[in-house]
């Protein structure tokens, strides 16, 4: 039985049976759907947070995957270090500024696990303030939740008893704005972007 093995982000193995002899496109097509509900998956929960934040956001945009990005995050997650990445935005030939959220959990902890951590961090946030709670830390919040940034590609990496996940952001958010404009939604969507589940999406994809 042929096995086809998926490295780094994709840490799925997929068994390939003798049909793959016969029909030699099946192993690619399977790669294709498993990478695929890979990154969705997570692309989704970062704006299921994006549509339902409160106050309501006036020009919060759709988050779409970058594969640059995945790779940045992916380079950084197999350093297994808490440290932000410095060279993040000049390893980037897209964005002139990369945003990174970086979480650590126990072995075996995913990318889900860790946007739903950053997303409790909202708690701890006043947006009428702009501040965090004393004590608290919310910034990783307030980076899913910016606004401008249009792209997220995450990367994780087991390291001895933990998991380290890290997912950069294009453009990246502003630490001294609020992450948002707090009107009805998608009543400030800059010109060439329509309303899609409260968020602005660009009505050409590029």
């Amino acid at each position: 039985m042929d096995m086809l093995k998926l490295t780094n982000q994709s840490e799925t193995v997929v068994n390939i049976s003798n049909m793959a002899v016969k029909y030699p496109l099946l192993p690619l097509l399977l790669v294709v759907k498993v990478y695929a509900t890979y990154w969705v998956e997570y692309v989704q929960e970062h704006n299921d947070i994006r549509s339902n934040v409160s106050p309501l956001a006036a020009n919060m945009k759709k988050l779409m995957y970058s594969q640059e990005l995945e790779s940045i995050a992916q380079q950084h997650a197999n350093r297994c270090s808490f440290l932000h990445n410095d060279n993040r935005s000049r390893e980037s030939r897209t964005f002139s500024r990369v945003g990174e959220n970086i979480f650590t959990g126990t072995k075996g902890s995913n990318i889900s696990n860790a946007i739903q951590y950053w997303s409790q961090q909202g708690d701890s946030y006043n947006f009428q303030t702009n501040e965090c709670q004393l004590f608290f830390f919310c910034e990783y919040y307030t980076q899913v939740t910016w606004a401008d940034s249009e792209y997220v590609g995450c990367g994780k990496a087991d390291c001895g008893t933990n998991t380290f996940v890290v997912c950069n952001y294009g453009p990246s958010s502003d630490l001294d704005g609020r992450p948002y404009i707090p009107a009805a939604s998608c009543s400030a969507c800059p010109f060439g972007y329509i309303c899609e589940n409260k968020l602005c999406r660009r009505f050409f994809n590029v």
